[in-house]
């Protein structure tokens, strides 16, 4: 064989698999799979955060905190609010994120009793 004839499994020789390999470079749909490839791991890689750090149940908790209504329009009950809360803390990573719910949920409540202060004093 000459200097290209090196055959692989398909038949090709190195320098057809370069011409080859170099002409599906420049296709403008394999550059677009690429892309939407990458995009994809980019948005599975956001879900699987945001589902590690429960950013739905947290927003559904905030939510109902702001307008006093779950997303059933009931109003919640008071221990409900407390147990749910207690819930999301324990799993929460970050203290930031820790210290905004408590925040807001001493804000919409009006302040604390008894249970909740200790509730908050042990969970932060």
């Amino acid at each position: 064989p000459g200097r290209f004839m090196s055959p692989n499994a398909a038949g090709l020789t190195q320098r057809q698999e370069d011409v080859l390999a170099e002409a599906m470079g420049v296709l403008p749909e394999l550059d677009a799979r690429n892309t939407a490839g990458r995009h994809l791991a980019i948005a599975n890689h956001c879900l699987h955060v945001a589902k590690q750090n429960r950013w739905e149940d947290i927003a559904e908790f905030e939510q109902t905190l702001a307008t006093g209504c779950n997303h059933k329009g009931s109003v919640p009950f008071d221990y409900t609010l407390r147990k749910t809360l207690r819930k999301l803390l324990d799993g929460m990573a970050y203290e930031t994120d820790k210290l905004r719910l408590a925040m807001l949920y001493v804000v919409t409540r009006g302040g604390l009793n008894g249970h909740e202060y200790d509730l908050l004093s042990t969970a932060l």
